[in-house]
C-alpha cells in the first residue's frame, strides 16, 4: 500500500507539472479578446531622433510579423510643467506633436498601439518625492530610477482622459500603470493593492468616459517570490487585488513572460521546490499559469490574458557592471531559440 501510494503521488505531482494550465479540447470556450494575432513589439518610438527612424523601426516590426506595438506615453513628457500644461518650452511646441506623430506612423504601418500610461510629473508627486523613505532610497543609490503615483489620483484621471479623447478612433487599447508590486514603482513607498485599485478604478472610469469602447489593460505585473520586503508577489498582489474590489476595472490581464535564466519548458514552480519540501518560489514562463489560476478563483476567468513583456537577459561576454536582476544569462542565439519555443508554447497550451 505504501508503494502505491507512493506511485499514486508521483503520477499526480507528473501530472501537476506537465499538464496544469494546459487548455484541452477541439471546442474549448472563447474568452472575448483571446482570438487576436498572437505577436507584437515593445518600442520606444518617443526616444527615436526623427521620422525616418521611426519610420524604418516600424516597417522591421511589421517585416517580423508584429501586429502590435506597445508604447508608453510618459505623463511627465506630455504634461511636464504644471495642471493643463502641454507645450515643451526646449522647442517651442506642443508636447502632443510628438505623440500625435507616432499614432499617425502606427496607423499607416497598420500596427495596433497599446498605449502604457504611467511616469508622473514631478509636480503631481510634491509630497512622494519629499518622503524620508524615498530621500533614503536615492541616497543609497543615486541611479535608482523611482517613479509612483501622483499625490492626487484625480490628476491621473485627468491625464488618462485627455489621451484617451485625444486618440479616440485610433487607439483602442491602454495600459494602466506598470509593475505597482514592486518599490520602485511605487515611490518607494510600502506596496498598497488598495491604493492601486483606487487609481485602477478611477483611470478605467476616465478611459470609458472619453471612449466607451476603449479596452483597458491590467498593468503587467513583475514576477517575483516576495522575500524582498521592499516589493510584494505578483501572485499575493493580484489577489489583494481582487480582495479590494479591482475586478470590474480592466478588460484584459496582462502578464510578463519572463524565462530569468530558465527554459520556457520548465515547469518546476507548479509542483514543489527540488531542494525543500514547500512551494517553490522562483518564477519562469509558467507564471502566467498561476496568474490564470488566480482570476479563475475570484470569478474572473472568462477574461483574456496578454503577454506585455517577454524575453531572457543576455549579457556581454565578460560583463563586469551590475548582476543583472533577470536571472542568470544566455547567450544570444539561445535567447533567440528560448523566445521562439516560449511563443510555440504559449500557442500550444494557453489557445
Amino acid at each position: 500500500m505504501a508503494l502505491l501510494a507512493a506511485g499514486l503521488g508521483l503520477v499526480l505531482w507528473m501530472d501537476n507539472a506537465f499538464q496544469r494550465g494546459v487548455a484541452w479540447g477541439a471546442d474549448l470556450p472563447r474568452i472575448p479578446q483571446a482570438d487576436v494575432p498572437p505577436l507584437g513589439v515593445n518600442l520606444f518610438l518617443d526616444r527615436e531622433p526623427d521620422e525616418a527612424t521611426i519610420r524604418r523601426t516600424l516597417e522591421m516590426a511589421r517585416q517580423m510579423g508584429a501586429r502590435w506595438v506597445k508604447q508608453q506615453f510618459p505623463w511627465d513628457q506630455i504634461e511636464p510643467g504644471g495642471k493643463g500644461d502641454f507645450w515643451d518650452e526646449r522647442y517651442a511646441r506642443s508636447t502632443w506633436e510628438h505623440y500625435d506623430r507616432i499614432v499617425a506612423l502606427a496607423r499607416e504601418y497598420g500596427l495596433e498601439l497599446q498605449i502604457r500610461l504611467d511616469r508622473p510629473p514631478d509636480w503631481a508627486r510634491q509630497q512622494a518625492l519629499a518622503s524620508e523613505r524615498l530621500r533614503n532610497a536615492l541616497a543609497e543609490d543615486p541611479d535608482r530610477d523611482i517613479t509612483g503615483p501622483p499625490d492626487r489620483l484625480e490628476d491621473y484621471g485627468d491625464f488618462v482622459y485627455a489621451v484617451v479623447s485625444r486618440y479616440r478612433g485610433q487607439v483602442h487599447y491602454i495600459q494602466i500603470w506598470n509593475e505597482p508590486n514592486l518599490a520602485n514603482e511605487w515611490n518607494w513607498a510600502p506596496i498598497d493593492p488598495r491604493r492601486f485599485v483606487e487609481l485602477l478604478c478611477l483611470a478605467y472610469r476616465r478611459a470609458k468616459e472619453a471612449d466607451p469602447t476603449i479596452t483597458v489593460l491590467f498593468p503587467s505585473l513583475a514576477p517575483n517570490d516576495g522575500l524582498d520586503p521592499r516589493h510584494m508577489s505578483d501572485l499575493a498582489f493580484l489577489e489583494a487585488v481582487y480582495q479590494a474590489g479591482g475586478k470590474g476595472c480592466f478588460d484584459v490581464m496582462s502578464a510578463q513572460l519572463y524565462g530569468l535564466g530558465q527554459p520556457p519548458t520548465e515547469r518546476s514552480p507548479l509542483g514543489f521546490d527540488r531542494e525543500k519540501w514547500r512551494p517553490v518560489t522562483r518564477t519562469d514562463v509558467s507564471r502566467v499559469v498561476l496568474l490564470r489560476e488566480v482570476m479563475e478563483r475570484f470569478g474572473d476567468g472568462d477574461k483574456a490574458i496578454w503577454v506585455g513583456e517577454l524575453g531572457w537577459n543576455a549579457t556581454p561576454p565578460g560583463w563586469s557592471g551590475r548582476p543583472s536582476p533577470w536571472g542568470p544569462s544566455v547567450s544570444e542565439e539561445v535567447k533567440g531559440q528560448y523566445i521562439v519555443e516560449a511563443l510555440e508554447r504559449s500557442l500550444r497550451e494557453w489557445p
